[in-house]
């Protein structure tokens, strides 16, 4: 039987990569809380990244070394150049605004990459990079857990981390994801980059069960469950209500959609301009804290335009700061010869970010 699964020269998923694309700018529009009221839960693009970084890193575990030491050396090469670069521009621009004695303690612990990890209260200088402290760590656990215990152990942790944090997330906190709190000595947003990342996991082995499959293969279905799975996604991040675990259900069936070669948005994110717009996520990622920092002192609330011209130039002064962070953070590592160790630059080529 012909399968769809996407297999490409490098085993690229350019629907993951436009889909990142444009999680990473709800984000933006979620941290600039300029559409506060309509945009309700834009952290929900975090979701996303995790539980795509979880299928990947299961991908990558079940075909490739299972050395631990080696998995982290090759994120943190990839990851910390621009991860650096991007966190020294914080530190400056804190200085600027004379707000670094506030933060030079959480610099200190996002320069270790263990910001938002329980052990020190401090959220970092660049705060979304919480993400990238506990993706990384998380990520250490799970290979460990999937490395040494039993499958059948591993299978059910796998299931309960995703129950107990959305879970706790209903009976506790009225189905918000986004939780910041520490329960019983147990730091949340670690347990939730472990319960999405392991959603990822068992996705990934839920896509290797379906891939062969009729349904699977009927790009009709495919494109339906598409469509209307992106439009859920879309509703339940308008609306007032916190159904985030509904959203994260509709968001694994969204991702089993698009990683059909037939998805409309594989057809979108192969044109030219898409992928090249898409190897900038990182460093939106990376670099849109410190644009809404600046616009926060100096244009929202200082001029008198429209909620939707400001945010377009957010939009367009992040992309081409992006743009430029990224040519010149690929210039310095050709420099000081950083290929020697790693992959050159950075590449958004697999579908994930790590």
């Amino acid at each position: 039987m012909r399968t769809n699964q996407i297999v490409t020269k490098g085993g690229v998923y350019h629907s993951i990569n436009a889909a990142k694309l444009g999680f990473v700018f709800l984000i933006v529009v979620f941290h600039s809380r300029l559409l506060d009221g309509l945009v309700n839960h834009g952290y929900i693009g975090v979701e996303f990244f995790f539980i795509v970084s979880g299928f990947f890193l299961y991908r990558s575990f079940a075909s490739s070394d299972k050395r631990l030491l080696s998995y982290v050396k090759k994120r943190i090469q990839k990851l910390y150049p621009h991860y650096l670069f991007s966190l020294g521009v914080m530190l400056l621009v804190y200085m600027i605004l004379g707000q670094y004695s506030k933060e030079k303690y959480g610099f200190l612990a996002e320069l270790l990459l263990v910001q938002n990890l329980g052990i020190f209260n401090r959220v970092g200088v660049n705060y979304p990079c919480w993400y990238l402290s506990v993706l990384l760590w998380d990520s250490v656990l799970l290979f460990l857990l999937l490395k040494y215990t039993d499958k059948r152990v591993s299978r059910i942790m796998l299931i309960i981390f995703p129950i107990l944090y959305y879970g706790f997330s209903i009976i506790f906190k009225d189905g918000r994801a986004e939780i910041w709190d520490t329960f019983y000595g147990v730091y949340l947003p670690m347990v939730r980059g472990l319960a999405d990342l392991s959603i990822g996991i068992l996705l990934c082995r839920i896509h290797a069960m379906v891939r062969e499959s009729k349904i699977y293969n009927n790009k009709m279905i495919i494109r339906a469950v598409e469509v209307v799975s992106f439009l859920g996604i879309v509703a339940l991040v308008i609306l007032p209500m916190n159904l985030d675990a509904v959203t994260v259900v509709v968001m694994c069936f969204f991702i089993i959609a698009i990683m059909n070669e037939e998805s409309l948005l594989e057809k979108i994110g192969k044109q030219k301009i898409v992928q090249n717009c898409s190897k900038l996520e990182y460093p939106i990622f990376l670099n849109h804290a410190v644009i809404i920092t600046l616009f926060r002192q100096y244009v929202i609330g200082k001029v008198q335009w429209r909620v939707g011209a400001i945010l377009l130039l957010l939009f367009v002064i992040v992309f081409i700061y992006s743009m430029i962070t990224n040519a010149l953070v690929f210039r310095i590592q050709k420099m000081i010869k950083w290929e020697r160790f790693s992959s050159v630059g950075y590449k958004s080529d697999t579908g994930r970010i790590g």
